[in-house]
């Protein structure tokens, strides 16, 4: 009984992660989602940032994903694309 439990845990935790090693793309997956969470606390919604406290609807969503795309707020090519990518995924419709 004890070998078919830990098997089913074992097959479980590969089931669930074989989606995450699937992603063979840099900043896509797992890592773009924590990319753009990361991006998104420590220069847009940060003490200091231009939505201190954080985005709070949809309004302001895409008030923030126009100021990225305009560059009123500096970000690599790289940490626009996570971020944005995490903006929309959090606010729907944004």
């Amino acid at each position: 009984m004890k070998f078919s439990a830990l098997s089913l845990v074992g097959i479980a935790s590969l089931a669930m992660a074989s989606p995450l090693l699937a992603s063979g793309t840099v900043g896509g997956g797992s890592q773009g989602a924590q990319m753009g969470q990361k991006v998104y606390t420590q220069k847009i919604t940060c003490g200091s940032c231009m939505y201190p406290g954080g985005i709070k609807d949809v309004a302001q969503a895409k008030q923030a994903l126009m100021k990225i795309e305009n560059g009123d707020i500096k970000l690599t090519m790289s940490e626009k694309k996570a971020v944005t990518s995490f903006i929309k995924r959090r606010f729907k419709g944004a």
